[in-house]
């Protein structure tokens, strides 16, 4: 039994590129520690976005079970969007559980936690966190997060002006959250310690050309921030106290784009998809519709009992609709013949719980470097913007500083079980995850 566990999170980091950069001597203290234990290979939910992803992890159930989709969802009977954030989770989180035992956490940068809620310890929110004065529990640290200058995430905006200033901001965000670790890391007692880090996630998003690329201008302060990423784990690495499980991961893997893929447009071009007039908004749908599509590929049929303008009939009419769609899109081939849809699932196939009539009815997943899009401001149904990454749904990684015999790939629900069985806790029979031992 541990006396305490830590979980170190690198949002977006490729198990292949952990792999590489340890290799090639960027980041020395995590090949060090890599040997103390057990380094994996790991699958993240489907779609593989952060905010399903993290919320697996928070509580080892499917999003049937938790209740988070994506970063957005639409109101009842309505096309229009919402942004459902960690009220809306429907299952107890690690640390809710761990409160039961007069265990205390503290859980810092974890996404999808925005607004943050009482808990036995202290939380700053993640991604998409936008007022520190929602962000922090207790409110009370946030006259001392003001003094750090402490960033809620990077400012990606920036990217759009200046690399090297957004650069600049992924680098000085992430010498902050350094001090903020440290701080709560000496200054609290706890049982339960999560720190999570988003900048990798951004830095592969706007500029995973410079990690392939090595004449790219930025491929050496690419490496560079995985040097100061190495030296953050292999400082908390050193203060390990006896006794205590050190856990990293995780939540999705990254990849270089070809191309992005704006299903909408094709659903449009397929006929399965029409507006009332040349607007082209959700809102704006026709009861001739028989599906629409939300980031990154998540597909909804037009079903009358749920949607407004809903057309199609629940039963054998909807079978045959997903059918339709199915074999449509898995047949779309790029101007070189190319097909870049990999694989299309039916939501039952992959998710089970008492909230999957909120799910969407199908979702959508690509080959590798073809970006699915939800928009709908695009004119054609191919195109790239300012993106050099995206993310991967198999290539997530998982470490545990001990030895453990696993007989199928990890996936990110199991990580909730496996850090209550380092505490030698009982699992909850509803967990979906298996603890890796």
């Amino acid at each position: 039994m541990s006396k305490k566990v830590v979980v170190f999170g690198l949002d977006g980091t490729p198990y292949t590129m952990l792999e590489k950069l340890t290799s090639a001597g960027i980041m020395p203290e995590t090949k060090k520690i890599l040997g103390d234990g057990t380094f994996l290979q790991m699958d993240a939910p489907v779609p593989e976005i952060s905010s399903v992803s993290w919320s697996c992890f928070m509580t080892g159930k499917n999003p049937a079970k938790h209740g988070i989709f994506g970063f957005t969802d639409f109101k009842p009977y309505s096309y229009s969007i919402r942004f459902p954030n960690f009220t809306e989770l429907k299952s107890e989180t690690i640390w809710d559980i761990l409160s039961k035992y007069k265990k205390r956490s503290i859980v810092l940068n974890m996404p999808a936690t925005y607004p943050a809620k009482p808990l036995n310890g202290v939380m700053i929110s993640g991604f998409v966190a936008v007022d520190i004065n929602k962000a922090v529990y207790p409110a009370s640290l946030i006259p001392l997060l003001d003094d750090m200058d402490y960033r809620l995430d990077v400012d990606v905006q920036l990217a759009f002006e200046s690399l090297d200033k957004f650069l600049d901001n992924v680098f000085k965000t992430l010498e902050i959250r350094e001090k903020a670790f440290e701080h709560f890391w000496n200054k609290e007692q706890w049982e339960l310690f999560i720190g999570i880090i988003t900048g990798t996630d951004r830095l592969h998003h706007y500029l995973w050309n410079a990690y392939e690329d090595k004449y790219h201008r930025f491929h050496k302060r690419f490496y560079e921030y995985y040097s100061k990423v190495d030296h953050i784990i292999g400082k908390f690495y050193s203060f390990l106290p006896d006794d205590t499980t050190f856990i990293m991961l995780s939540d999705h893997g990254f990849t270089g784009i070809k191309e992005e893929i704006y299903l909408n447009n094709l659903l449009v071009e397929l006929g399965f998809l029409r507006f009332k007039t040349e607007k082209k908004e959700l809102e704006n749908i026709s009861n001739e519709t028989i599906a629409f599509i939300l980031d990154p590929g998540r597909v909804y049929i037009n079903i009358k009992k749920r949607f407004p303008e809903g057309c199609v009939e629940e039963g054998d009419h909807y079978e045959i609709v997903r059918e339709k769609i199915i074999n449509s899109i898995m047949s779309f081939e790029l101007s070189n013949n190319i097909k870049p849809i990999k694989s299309i699932f039916k939501v039952e196939d992959i998710y089970q719980g008492e909230y999957i009539n909120s799910a969407p009815d199908l979702i959508i997943q690509s080959n590798y470097g073809y970006d699915l899009k939800g928009t709908l401001n695009e004119e054609n149904i191919t195109g790239k913007r300012i993106f050099t990454g995206m993310h991967t749904g198999d290539d997530a990684f998982f470490f545990i500083n001990r030895r453990i015999n696993v007989d199928k790939k990890p996936h990110i629900i199991d990580l909730a079980p496996t850090i209550l069985s380092s505490f030698n806790l009982d699992i909850p029979e509803d967990m979906d995850g298996m603890p890796l031992t």
